[in-house]
């Protein structure tokens, strides 16, 4: 049975840390340690821990981000195989023993992920399939199902843990042209081999958000990626998240950061015109973004960038013309987009 280590990077999360801390040391997979970085909090969060000394490992850093306290429990982390969670997200019991089982089927993956339900801050279920509606690589099945994402597929439904699910299915391919057309996995749903790890190095604390993407898709350049088609967490979905409207330009932002340095790497596997299709995509949704934000000068330089790599774009080049539009009269039509789609929905 080989030892997990896991790591949570807690801020400010205090009412909803002893729900992912329980979720842990609940797993059926009991061989397993877990490393509690409290980064910087100044809420409740350390008289919230204190019932979970010597269950756990705790250590302390300045608030420094989710990258750089991840990297601090990785430096100190014991396992063979690693995996994360969120503070305010948690597992289902069986997540680390399926992860597990699917190793054993599939021992040269660098990393197995999982599909994850999605709550609300109070814990009320959502949707039951979060994958799909969180990544639109995936959300629908006619486009992308995922025998054409992956190359093989196994049934674990035997594990033990596993039981009430029969004939779960696990998916094992090289994936990393994917991934650079769309993220489709969430961190806390992740385990990772120590030695892949090891190879790749440390997350990128010099991106503010979106270090998780150009994580995986580091590992997925070099070794097979494994999903598992069953929620084995639940997500959070809470006020005061990055990917809120009003911060939204940020995670764009490092997306397209991420996406030029994976270019770089994969340009042996991806077309020119592959990489220009998805680096036009993302240059244009930050464009619009700072259109709608009032940033002309931001949004001018975006859509330019987006239509260099696509210059036949109708969409870029309608919003390079309305960027020269007097900003009063944007938000006119943006109120008057947002009704006539609201009545069409």
């Amino acid at each position: 049975m080989p030892f997990v280590s896991v790591i949570i990077p807690a801020y400010n999360c205090a009412p909803y840390l002893p729900t992912a801390i329980e979720s842990v040391l609940s797993q059926s997979h009991e061989d397993l340690e877990l490393i509690v970085v409290d980064d910087g909090s100044t809420d409740t969060t350390s008289s919230i821990l204190e019932p979970y000394v010597g269950r756990i490992r705790l250590l302390r850093q300045k608030n420094a981000g989710a990258a750089a306290a991840r990297n601090y429990g990785l430096a100190l982390a014991k396992g063979e195989l690693i995996a994360f969670l969120d503070a305010d997200d948690w597992w289902e019991p069986c997540k680390l023993a399926a992860q597990v089982t699917a190793f054993e089927e599939f021992p040269m993956a660098g990393l197995v992920f999982a599909d994850f339900f999605v709550a609300d801050a109070q814990g009320k279920l959502l949707m039951e399939r979060g994958i799909r509606w969180k990544y639109g690589i995936v959300r629908n099945d006619k486009i992308t199902p995922w025998s054409k994402v992956f190359e093989k597929n196994r049934a674990i439904g035997h594990d033990k843990c596993l039981k009430h699910h029969q004939n779960v299915a696990a998916y094992e391919g090289r994936i990393a042209t994917w991934l650079f057309q769309g993220n489709m996995i969430n961190t806390c749903s992740v385990l990772i081999r120590r030695d892949v790890l090891e190879k790749v190095g440390e997350f990128d604390t010099s991106l503010e958000t979106e270090e998780d993407y150009d994580y995986w898709l580091r590992v997925a350049q070099s070794w097979p990626i494994v999903y598992i088609d069953l929620p084995l967490l639940t997500f959070r979905r809470r006020p005061g998240q990055l990917t809120q409207a009003d911060k939204i330009d940020r995670v764009v932002s490092n997306v397209a950061k991420v996406l030029m340095r994976a270019a770089d790497r994969l340009a042996d596997e991806l077309s020119p015109r592959e990489i220009d299709s998805r680096l036009a995509r993302i240059y244009l949704d930050l464009g619009v973004i700072h259109l709608r934000q009032g940033r002309i000068v931001e949004a001018r330089e975006s859509l330019m960038e987006s239509l260099k790599r696509r210059p036949q774009s109708v969409s870029s080049v309608l919003f390079w013309l309305l960027s020269f539009l007097p900003v009063n009269i944007l938000s006119i039509l943006e109120t008057a987009w947002h009704r006539v789609h609201r009545k069409r929905t």
